[in-house]
């Protein structure tokens, strides 16, 4: 029969192991997390590659050297945010950056819009990509199909605090040149979604001059 004090030794033994994983996990996840606040697109491969291969930051990683330092070719892009999706199928940012690369490869509008929906579905409520789905899809608005636009529409609310005074002016002036009545239904859409998006929707209502002026400029490009 096992002692007492043999019992104890094991117990220690065991939760000093287990301890021992949990700080090497936090130092790993606090060196990285270091990494990723320092890295720029000059710096991110020498600082973050280390960190690729790694089993519990190995896809953080991964995207960031994406966003950072992403393959010269479009279609380079969207093989690398492929083969990362296929490890890190519920990634939303990895998703996003795939809507990117198909967008820039000339990929359908379909499989862009397929893209970004599998990147609300898998993070519906993330802040910074809810911004960063509205900031890269609001250009071709008009293009989106029906299901993109209402989802872009809760990004545009759910994001919209992360927006900084730049982009919200560049949104204000794409929905102010939308054809065909888009723009309207965008703002809209805004005011049924309750009081954030109502006033989202003033914000991004100019007057009526400035419209005018605004639409003269995107239709001059």
């Amino acid at each position: 029969m096992m002692r007492v004090h043999e019992v104890r030794f094991w117990t220690a033994l065991v939760v000093g192991g287990l301890s021992a994983a949990v700080i090497a996990q936090g130092c790993v996840t606090l060196r990285f997390g270091a990494a990723e606040a320092f890295s720029d697109v000059a710096s991110a491969e020498i600082r973050l590659q280390s960190f690729t291969g790694d089993d519990l930051v190995d896809d953080l990683a991964e995207r960031d050297l994406l966003r950072l330092a992403p393959p010269a070719s479009p279609q380079a892009r969207a093989d690398a945010v492929g083969a990362l999706l296929g490890h890190a199928p519920v990634n939303g940012g990895a998703w996003l950056e795939l809507a990117i690369a198909r967008r820039g490869a000339g990929g359908s509008m379909e499989s862009v819009a397929a893209a970004l929906a599998l990147s609300t579905m898998t993070s519906p409520n993330e802040a910074r990509l809810m911004a960063g789905r509205v900031d890269f899809a609001a250009p071709f608005w008009t293009a989106l199909p029906p299901d993109a636009r209402r989802s872009l529409i809760a990004d545009l609310v759910g994001g919209w605090g992360v927006l900084g005074g730049d982009e919200r002016a560049r949104l204000s002036a794409i929905f102010a040149a939308a054809p065909d009545r888009s723009g309207e239904e965008a703002r809209a859409a805004l005011l049924l979604s309750g009081a954030p998006g109502a006033a989202i929707a003033r914000a991004l209502t100019p007057p009526p001059a400035k419209a005018a002026a605004n639409a003269g400029d995107l239709n001059a490009k």
